[in-house]
């Protein structure tokens, strides 16, 4: 009734799997150590310390300010409220431990981000290559822009302070998520399985 699978296949599978894994890895902690000692993400600005401590429902508030942004302005306290129930006791120091939760929650979404163009580089059918490929397009995001008098974002990971983090840089990968999944047809990754 069933056909069983040759045993050089499973292991392919699980070999692809484990290089996946380190492939991710790796990519978190270079965007890691980039983003607590490189670039670190740490709050200066008042926007930052108002956005971090003010909590708000998890639903649209009709007539408040900004009414729909529910994902920035639950993460930020959620993040603050890690940072200092948790890391806060072991590091002693809280603004380190902001920059530490505020640089994985980006990392971790830089990744996702990566992942979802290396699966869809896999679907069109370039084997072999699509790790080598995703780690360049991450590499071409840090490559540096035209400085002006005015400031500049000198990648494009960036951002002017905390708060764009969460309200710009973290839903902006979200969406481009999003965009990579429905171009495949509302993630349908059979190809790359």
């Amino acid at each position: 009734m069933f056909k069983e699978c040759p045993k050089g296949i499973i292991q392919m599978k699980h070999r692809k799997k484990v290089f996946d894994i380190i492939f991710l890895l790796s990519l978190f902690f270079l965007c890691y150590i980039f983003f607590t000692n490189i670039h670190p993400l740490t709050i200066y600005d008042s926007d930052d310390w108002a956005q971090y401590f003010r909590y708000r429902n998890a639903i649209p508030i009709w007539g408040s300010f900004n009414p729909v942004k529910l994902f920035p302005e639950t993460l930020m306290p959620l993040s603050a409220d890690i940072a200092g129930y948790i890391l806060y006791p072991l590091l002693h120091d809280f603004i380190y431990s902001l920059t530490l939760v505020t640089a994985f929650w980006l990392c971790f979404f830089i990744t996702w981000y990566i992942y979802e163009i290396y699966r869809f580089i896999e679907y069109l059918g370039v084997d072999g290559y699509g790790r080598i490929i995703a780690f360049c397009i991450f590499f071409l995001h840090f490559v540096l822009f035209k400085i002006s008098d005015k400031g500049y974002i000198p990648y494009l990971f960036g951002a002017h302070n905390v708060s764009c983090v969460f309200h710009y840089s973290i839903p902006m990968l979200l969406n481009m998520i999003l965009v990579i999944r429905l171009a495949v047809g509302g993630g349908n990754w059979e190809k790359v399985n």
